[in-house]
């Protein structure tokens, strides 16, 4: 836990995420991202430049949705679904993660802004195939203003598959006001309106993977400690002088 936020592993794992699963990881990640004090010279939703999207217009949010949509096409058919899959290299090398198809070029950027999702002891890749890690990045790159650019969707090479009236668009909103109509958990913009609560539900959703976790440490950690106090006695130590034995590896332990 960092910061009021849990999250369960990340790895890729080939599912299919629908347009309704997409929205709402972007709407956790829009609270967390405007949680943070980032420059705007760096990151301005408000920018009017034509390619930032701004995730308080819901036409942009829907633009997002079938970014991840068409990062995951057919031969150039919407599928109506996303993966969280890591891309074969480039042609300059680097590679794409996830729901969004993160470029490393964001790693170190990321790693800055977002520590505690992207610099927080893990490696790369574990990060970013975090369902909503990536969607914070996917977040901030929609949102990205610094330089002469790319910026916002821009950075996307499918961003111009993604314009009002294409198939992954239509996709997109159909897939979202569906799940609306039949009165499903779709989370809304309106729905998390301080950052503190995202954190919280965000906590309660992935409470059993961290509880498990904790759990697997806890009987790791036992484990250590008759290994321990079994290397004591077979160095010499007295059986019937267990106390003893104990209170020598509680001072080991309070040592370390």
């Amino acid at each position: 836990m960092s910061n009021g936020l849990s999250l369960a592993p990340g790895e890729s794992d080939n599912k299919k995420y629908t347009a309704e699963q997409l929205y709402t990881y972007l709407i956790f990640a829009d609270n967390y991202v405007k949680s943070k004090n980032i420059s705007e010279s760096e990151f301005n939703p408000n920018d009017p430049s034509d390619n930032i999207l701004n995730t308080d217009d819901v036409n942009d949010m829907y633009t997002l949705v079938a970014l991840g949509l068409a990062e995951h096409h057919d031969k150039g058919y919407s599928t109506g679904y996303s993966r969280n899959v890591v891309s074969k290299p480039n042609s300059n090398g680097s590679i794409d993660y996830g729901l969004w198809q993160i470029n490393d070029f964001w790693e170190e950027r990321l790693g800055q802004r977002f520590p505690e999702l992207f610099d927080n002891g893990k490696d790369w890749e574990q990060n970013i195939n975090n369902t909503f890690a990536n969607a914070v990045a996917a977040i901030y790159i929609g949102g990205y203003v610094e330089g002469d650019g790319p910026n916002g969707g821009e950075n996307w090479s499918t961003y111009s598959m993604v314009k009002d009236g294409s198939d992954f668009k239509e996709d997109a909103i159909a897939g979202v006001e569906a799940s609306r109509k039949k009165g499903g958990n779709l989370m809304q913009l309106q729905d998390f309106k301080y950052a503190d609560t995202t954190n919280k539900i965000l906590d309660t959703a992935y409470a059993e993977p961290v509880r498990q976790s904790m759990e697997q440490d806890f009987a790791n950690f036992a484990e250590l400690q008759q290994d321990v106090l079994q290397n004591l006695i077979d160095k010499g130590e007295s059986k019937n002088n267990v106390g003893y034995n104990k209170m020598k590896l509680r001072q080991m332990i309070e040592g370390m």
